[in-house]
């Protein structure tokens, strides 16, 4: 049903990516991708959300995607570690699973971390345009703390420029699509992962990407 979250195998070539049904039309569903990409997809061709840490996948690095064990996942975030034991903080679109690597368990939500510590979900205040944005924080670097947002941009903000928790439903937000850039106005009516459904000013009723969605500077 529209709102539940999958993992779809983007294009059949195999490789997992967390995704949400958006809308069902016979036995073809629609899902959203946390980069704002679409597909649709017979039944089979998504199983239930089992992006469960700690498990293998593979995340883009610097354009090529390695492998590496997910060890969190919070919101549009996932915290992984390379094979040179280093780790770092990334976004949805960019880790891809197998169905081998599949956990028996389907993903739950850990308890949030404390606000301003590593692994919060936070509102951040993006310092290109004063607007605030859904993010995770990654690292603290002394008294900033170090956000990922959802298209895996990161930058290091003070605690003044966050508020604690995300984008909620019944949030005043604006949101844009990859082919119209222009920002609308609208209302959250349901969260699910990185998909928000939103009823603009207008009525009308779309899903989009939490990365794709703000909050303006006076909201």
């Amino acid at each position: 049903m529209p709102g539940t979250v999958v993992l779809a195998n983007y294009q059949g070539q195999g490789y997992y990516y967390v995704g949400v049904v958006t809308a069902v039309t016979g036995n073809q569903l629609s899902v959203l991708y946390a980069d704002g990409d679409t597909e649709t997809l017979a039944p089979d061709g998504v199983m239930p959300d089992r992006l469960t840490p700690v498990m293998p996948g593979e995340a883009l690095r610097d354009g090529v995607a390695v492998p590496v064990t997910i060890e969190r996942r919070v919101g549009h975030a996932l915290g992984v570690a390379g094979a040179d034991g280093q780790r770092w903080w990334t976004s949805v679109p960019f880790v891809r699973v197998t169905a081998a690597s599949m956990p028996a368990t389907v993903f739950a939500a850990p308890a949030p971390a404390a606000f301003g510590q590593t692994g919060s979900l936070v509102l951040a205040r993006y310092t290109g345009d004063g607007q605030w944005y859904e993010a995770v924080v990654g690292e603290l670097v002394g008294e900033l703390r170090r956000v990922v947002y959802a298209d895996g941009s990161s930058e290091d903000l003070p605690m003044e420029a966050l508020r604690d928790g995300g984008i909620a439903v019944g949030t005043r937000i604006e949101t844009r699509t990859r082919e119209q850039p222009e920002w609308v106005s609208g209302t959250v009516l349901l969260r699910a992962a990185h998909g928000v459904q939103v009823e603009l000013a207008t009525g009308e009723r779309r899903w989009a990407p939490v990365g794709l969605v703000r909050v303006p500077a006076g909201g």
